[in-house]
């Protein structure tokens, strides 16, 4: 099967299907575009990371298999079963630096996220680094809630309710550059559920 390969600012994006249409290829690189637009305004840095595009289920479950071994999605695979793996709409590895999307049902949303996810400082923690990234992503898309991703009510409660209360008491501006590893804070002063994004990721969840 002939792989399309094409450029997106500092990364690759490969469509592992050879059945797009040109509507879908357009699609997908201009919500990447788009994307990556959002987080340079927000941050002042773009994602390098190569996006691996899928169609269908069968492809995204095959590239999901495909990376179980790799270091950088063991705190992602210990986090969901193999149910919820399967039927996964994006993952972002970050040893191997990809980002893998099933195009056929992904939203701008995902795209965002996932892209917001590769820009974070790997210093924090993964909790923190979802925090902030569920939190950019419905703050940016407030007046355009359809594109967002679906979500379950735990990822407010754990990460987007800690992530704002910690905006009101730094300032988004400190808050940006937390984000991004260009400023530092003593957690120990902040209420728990704050404490607890930069805890080891096996308290946070345990």
């Amino acid at each position: 099967m002939r792989k399309k390969n094409t450029i997106h600012d500092n990364g690759n994006i490969l469509f592992l299907s050879d059945d797009l249409l040109p509507q879908e290829i357009n699609k997908v690189m201009y919500f990447v575009f788009q994307a990556n637009e959002i987080i340079y305004r927000h941050f002042g840095t773009m994602s390098n990371f190569d996006l691996i595009i899928c169609n269908g289920h069968k492809e995204m479950q095959t590239q999901i298999m495909s990376k179980l071994g790799s270091n950088g999605i063991v705190q992602w695979q210990q986090k969901h079963n193999p149910q919820e793996m399967s039927n996964s709409v994006a993952m972002t590895d970050y040893v191997l630096e990809k980002i893998i999307i099933r195009h056929d049902i992904a939203k701008f949303g995902h795209y965002l996220l996932e892209l917001m996810l590769s820009v974070l400082d790997r210093s924090h923690t993964h909790q923190l680094r979802e925090a902030l990234a569920w939190y950019y992503t419905l703050k940016v898309t407030e007046q355009f809630r359809y594109v967002r991703p679906s979500y379950p009510i735990w990822i407010d409660y754990l990460y987007v309710t800690p992530i704002k209360r910690l905006s009101k008491i730094v300032g988004d501006d400190f808050l940006r550059d937390l984000a991004v590893g260009r400023a530092s804070i003593e957690e120990s002063a902040f209420p728990a559920d704050i404490r607890k994004l930069f805890m080891p990721e096996e308290m946070f969840y345990c």
